[in-house]
């Protein structure tokens, strides 16, 4: 039976959120069944710091992710954060 809170659970940063469902819809997905909240919260947050200082904002702007270009290196930065934290993709199991 699949834990629903599990997957829908909001992590969140300044404007930055993400859920490990969202995690799981991707294009090419990761298996996050093993990953800890405290593992989520810290993805979001190196995913928020690490897109302000590519776009060399200051941590009382929020981030903009209607905007493409901040939006394109959100995603950017969220997947080689996950990479580093060695969550799998489904594809690679």
């Amino acid at each position: 039976m699949i834990d629903n809170d599990f997957y829908t659970k909001e992590f969140t940063c300044g404007s930055s959120s993400l859920s490990r469902g969202e995690l799981e819809s991707l294009p090419c997905p990761f298996c996050t069944e093993n990953v800890s909240d405290e593992t989520m919260q810290k993805i979001i947050d190196l995913t928020d710091s690490s897109t302000r200082e590519r776009l060399r904002l200051p941590m009382n702007k929020p981030l903009n992710l209607g905007d493409d270009k901040v939006s394109a290196i959100w995603w950017e930065e969220l997947e080689a954060i996950v990479n580093q934290e060695n969550i799998p993709y489904y594809e690679d199991l």
